[in-house]
């Protein structure tokens, strides 16, 4: 029955079997390097510098690791107009989320104005979390940041992503995908990674 159908209406049938088909090619080669080696074992922090459309509020977040800690500070600025946003990779989940930070705002009496970050979705403390900057982990893994700038079905299918930029972590010829939210406004000036959790 199926094949007097297809016979019948090979035109019809090219329309459905061929789209269907390209989806199962490009779900394999999207999954097929994750295949080619263990996956990381380290989690680890990075941050996107990346375009405020909300500038409402009068401070900036900043992020860096300083002896192996990773130190979250908010400070006051007329400068608002961009903002690094914090991420964590969980090797657990082999998926990346945003860090939320709230910041709580204080004024002393001579008028002085400071605040206090506090991170409110990650389940340890950071200050229990020692990190090693290196941008290679302890098995392997490399943090790498990847241009393409080719088009076309082909690109889609087998390069890193069909976008123009994004950030993976790489062993030989294993990757991963990093998926975040905001895109960074100025690719190529702003050092993201942090360091990977080498200590709990």
């Amino acid at each position: 029955m199926l094949k007097k159908f297809i016979k019948e209406n090979i035109v019809l049938s090219m329309g459905i079997f061929i789209p269907i088909l390209m989806m199962g090619v490009f779900f394999v080669t999207a999954q097929l390097p994750k295949t080619l080696a263990e996956p990381t074992e380290y989690d680890f922090f990075f941050s996107v510098k990346t375009y405020i459309y909300n500038k409402d509020r009068d401070y900036k977040i900043d992020t860096k690791v300083k002896q192996g800690k990773l130190v979250i500070t908010a400070y006051s600025t007329n400068d608002t107009e961009y903002e690094q946003i914090l991420y964590f990779y969980d090797a657990d989940t082999q998926s990346v989320k945003e860090v939320n930070i709230d910041v709580t705002e204080h004024t002393s009496e001579n008028g002085k104005i400071t605040y206090t970050p506090k991170i409110t979705n990650l389940d340890q403390n950071i200050k229990d979390l020692t990190l090693e900057t290196n941008k290679t982990s302890p098995d392997g893994y490399t943090f790498k940041r990847k241009n393409h700038k080719k088009s076309g079905l082909y690109s889609d299918l087998f390069s890193y992503r069909a976008n123009s930029h994004s950030y993976i972590i790489a062993k030989g010829r294993a990757y991963q995908k990093l998926d975040i939210e905001h895109q960074p406004y100025y690719w190529g000036r702003h050092d993201a990674f942090l360091g990977w959790v080498v200590e709990r």
